[in-house]
């Protein structure tokens, strides 16, 4: 009888996974390219059996980016799956990023503008096709009083998630050379309170972290075993720290997949997070625990 070892088994596991995510779908015309897999593997079509071509691309459901290969057939796009040549989320993707084929053909998909029709209520879903170029007279016609009163700050620019370059030339060009600050996005509900702390503690907004090679983790409500922004590198990465010998020790209000895969859970009341990191802080400065050369 073969034998099989743990880490073995979860690779498996992993191929098993990615192998039920082929789904039908319409309406894209492809771009050009096509990626060759090691050793001559393909991806079929399961209605054709004939070959998929895979096109490189970048999934953009969350800040991640993560590279994927999207399959085309018939000049459509069927299925996404994770690049094996991407240094960041090793070849996976998260059921998030292989649903996206789905947003692509949306019926509900917006592809030109809208105004809600004269007369009618807010919230009323009575709207109207209108053209670009009336778009952007509307547009004008609101925004130009604000300039010409030197109020430009009380226009604010709410959007989700913008793709490619657009946010850098909307923020940095256009609201830069408007004159307004006030901004706001998805990231206020997401993670604007963990962008600040970071900011205020080391400079930027974003985290940088090794947890694959290091000993021990402390984990203060983070479920990234089920849920993260960069769900697919840390709990990979996580989980080879474990594998390796690591501990885990997840303080959370309730018993989460994260939580549950720790060497150690240990509930707390909600909001109370803080008193124990300043209880823990105090035990060390005051134990001389700490390294002051660092």
């Amino acid at each position: 009888m073969n034998k099989i070892n743990r880490r073995e088994f979860f690779k498996l596991a992993g191929l098993s996974v990615l192998s039920i995510g082929a789904f039908p779908s319409v309406g894209f015309s492809a771009l050009k390219g096509s990626v060759k897999f090691k050793h001559g593997g393909e991806d079929y079509s399961p209605d054709t059996n004939r070959i998929r071509k895979s096109i490189p691309s970048a999934c953009w459901q969350c800040v991640s980016r993560d590279s994927t290969l999207c399959f085309v057939e018939n000049d459509r796009l069927v299925k996404i799956e994770g690049n094996p040549k991407a240094i960041r989320n090793r070849g996976k993707i998260c059921s998030k990023g292989q649903a996206a084929v789905n947003q692509v053909y949306d019926p509900d998909r917006i592809l030109y503008p809208f105004r809600r029709k004269p007369g009618t209520p807010r919230g009323g879903g009575q709207w109207e096709r209108i053209t670009w170029e009336q778009a952007y007279n509307e547009l004008v016609s609101k925004l130009q009083p604000l300039l010409d009163k030197g109020e430009p700050e009380k226009f604010m620019f709410h959007y989700g998630r913008m793709k490619g370059s657009d946010s850098k030339i909307v923020k940095s060009c256009f609201l830069a050379a408007f004159g307004t600050k006030t901004i706001g996005n998805h990231t206020t509900i997401c993670e604007g309170g963990k962008w600040t702390a970071q900011e205020l503690v080391w400079g930027k907004h974003y985290d940088t972290n090794d947890v694959e090679h290091t000993k021990m983790i402390l984990n203060f409500g983070c479920n990234f075993y089920e849920a993260h922004t960069s769900h697919i590198q840390i709990s990979q990465r996580a989980m080879n720290a474990q594998m390796n010998g690591a501990k885990l020790y997840t303080f959370d209000v309730r018993l989460s997949n994260t939580a549950a895969k720790s060497n150690e859970w240990l509930p707390v009341k909600p909001g109370t997070d803080h008193v124990v990191i300043l209880a823990m802080s105090k035990v060390i400065m005051d134990a001389g625990l700490y390294d002051a050369d660092f």
